[in-house]
């Protein structure tokens, strides 16, 4: 009875493996009882008591082997139960990791695989210690998940301003800043590379350090067209009198000419530098030698 009633729970929880042997034997035992019963003569109690011995040995012998097994896989099966939630919520985390496109969701699906195949085949103690080597992993795995997807949404929210602002700095109208405008169109390409690959913490690092850069450049840009739109005024103010320097119809004004042709050289080249402060400076100093 307690042999049956210990086979009956392994059949339901123990592997197929350590509990059909032991079946095998019960079966086997029940077997040797009926040969035994067979041989009882009443007249004789010596005939059957070597064939009872031999019984009762092998079915006390096999109820310790049934009972130590049932204790083990119940023991086992109850640990597994007890965490089996874990691996129903890793799951689902694993799930939502591989949908979004995680680059390590998918050997973490594999692990999880094989630790419910070890379930489905009763593999208690196995799928046990399997799922509590891959719960601190994908702890901080899915921690920075969610620290990508938070930064996702942030980049995306920020990103049609950054382009917008981009397509100004791309156009550069001024030789001075073409450089860096170079420098901040391939450092946004760069960026979205970064979130291509999903790294969107990277990419809006980049992106919030980039939208200081476009500040200080689209500053700088006004800057210089402000100075540019100055110094083209004074620039066509001095014109006439350029012009009338230029026809000098006395020969003792030749070094004065001379010298208003050499700046207005070089406060030509200085504005075509885009260094308007300079252009402005020697336009000043030219207005003051041309009077």
């Amino acid at each position: 009875g307690p042999i049956n009633a210990a086979l009956q729970y392994t059949a339901a929880h123990a592997e197929e493996a350590k509990h059909q042997p032991l079946a095998a034997k019960r079966d086997k035992t029940c077997s040797a009882y009926q040969v035994a019963l067979g041989r009882i003569d009443p007249a004789n109690p010596a005939a059957a008591q070597g064939a009872i011995d031999q019984v009762l040995a092998a079915v006390k012998t096999l109820r310790t082997a049934v009972e130590s097994l049932k204790d083990a896989v119940q023991k086992a099966y109850e640990a597994w139960t007890a965490r089996e939630s874990d691996l129903d919520g890793v799951t689902e985390q694993v799930r939502e990791m591989a949908e979004w496109g995680y680059e390590k969701a998918a050997a973490l699906g594999q692990v999880l695989e094989v630790i419910a195949g070890k379930a489905n085949a009763r593999k208690w103690e196995e799928a046990l210690n399997a799922l509590e080597q891959v719960l601190p992993k994908v702890k901080p795995l899915y921690e920075d998940f969610t620290a990508q997807k938070a930064a996702q949404e942030e980049y995306e929210a920020a990103l049609p301003d950054f382009d917008s602002q981009l397509a100004e700095v791309a156009t550069c109208e001024f030789a001075s800043l073409e450089e860096e405008s170079v420098q901040i169109v391939e450092a946004a390409d760069a960026m979205r590379e970064l979130a291509t690959a999903k790294d969107y913490i990277a990419a809006l690092e980049q992106l919030q350090t980039l939208l200081q850069r476009i500040a200080d450049y689209l500053q700088r840009l006004e800057e210089l067209r402000e100075k540019k739109a100055e110094y083209e005024q004074v620039r066509s103010d001095l014109e006439p009198r350029l012009s009338e320097a230029s026809t000098c119809e006395f020969q003792v004004l030749a070094e004065l000419d001379q010298q208003i042709a050499q700046m207005t050289t070089q406060m030509e080249e200085a504005a075509a530098a885009d260094d308007y402060e300079q252009a402005l400076q020697l336009a000043g100093e030219l207005s003051a030698v041309i009077d």
